[in-house]
């Protein structure tokens, strides 16, 4: 049975930058449970970047708490946070600094202590199941944008962190990049790791993750799963975010397909369409 203990906890946590007069977090408090997958929705502005680094430790809180597996990060300091948190900022040319990709995760397994004669297995198996083996020996300088996105997931998962952390994961990358990274998701979260995201592209989001909150002026004001959040209109308006286009029409024809679901993908929404149109449940037909 997986753990679903707190992997990450904010406790009324309390943040502005120097330059700015007022608090971009203002109280914000939540907990994210291990083998679960978030992905944190907001409008510009909203404070979704200045959350993350609090979780990975790149800011520290004016007032209130950050706890991973429920140690103060503070406490805890940054070096042995790093040993539990990956993080893939919204720009990869952030990452690279070595002559190639393998040069990259090289210098990064040797930070984290792994033993020479491990690292060339360990290197093998990441690029595989990311699917960049054909990379490894490549300039990042030469990459396309994609190709260094998955790049730069590889080496932040290259140490196995517990809980991994992702800024806009879609950014400038294509169908299929999108696709690739998704699946990635997904499999981290079947082997128990907690994946935290900030994303604005609720298509990726409802095939990626299975939870979102949503961060309006500071504080998460909506935290559940894809239906119960995304089916919450009232809450998407109050949050300057788009009302996703199958919770949209879903409900217009709800009481026409006299259906309980509410799909998020447009897969689950045509799935469920056609179920009902062939079972001759369907209303949208002339009538008699």
């Amino acid at each position: 049975m997986l753990n679903k203990s707190p992997a990450v906890e904010l406790i009324d946590v309390w943040f502005k930058y120097l330059s700015n007069s007022d608090y971009v977090l203002k109280g914000l408090s939540i907990v994210i449970n291990r083998g679960t997958s978030i992905a944190i929705m907001g409008a510009n502005g909203s404070g979704k970047t200045t959350l993350l680094k609090h979780i990975v430790g790149l800011l520290k809180p004016q007032r209130g708490v950050v706890k991973v597996f429920g140690i103060d990060v503070q406490v805890m300091g940054f070096q042995e946070l790093t040993k539990y948190v990956g993080f893939i900022p919204q720009n990869p040319n952030y990452m690279f600094f070595a002559p190639s990709i393998r040069d990259e995760l090289i210098i990064t397994l040797k930070n984290f202590k792994y033993p020479d004669k491990c690292i060339k297995d360990r290197i093998e198996r990441i690029a595989e199941s990311i699917g960049i083996g054909s990379l490894l020996n490549e300039d990042p300088s030469t990459l396309s944008y994609g190709q260094l996105r998955l790049a730069s997931i590889a080496i932040a998962l290259s140490h196995d962190p517990e809980v991994v952390v992702i800024d806009e994961p879609t950014m400038g990358l294509d169908k299929r990049y999108r696709e690739a990274l998704a699946r990635i998701i997904r499999q981290l979260v079947e082997s128990n790791k907690t994946v935290i995201a900030s994303s604005h592209d609720v298509e990726f989001v409802s095939k990626a993750f299975n939870e979102v909150a949503i961060l309006n002026e500071g504080r998460i004001t909506a935290y559940g799963s894809l239906s119960e959040v995304l089916y919450d209109y009232m809450e998407l308006v109050r949050a300057r975010l788009t009302t996703p286009t199958v919770p949209k029409l879903f409900s217009e024809l709800r009481k026409c397909f006299n259906a309980l679901n509410k799909p998020i993908s447009v897969e689950e929404f045509l799935s469920i369409a056609m179920e009902r149109l062939g079972d001759g449940h369907g209303c949208c037909r002339a009538s008699d």
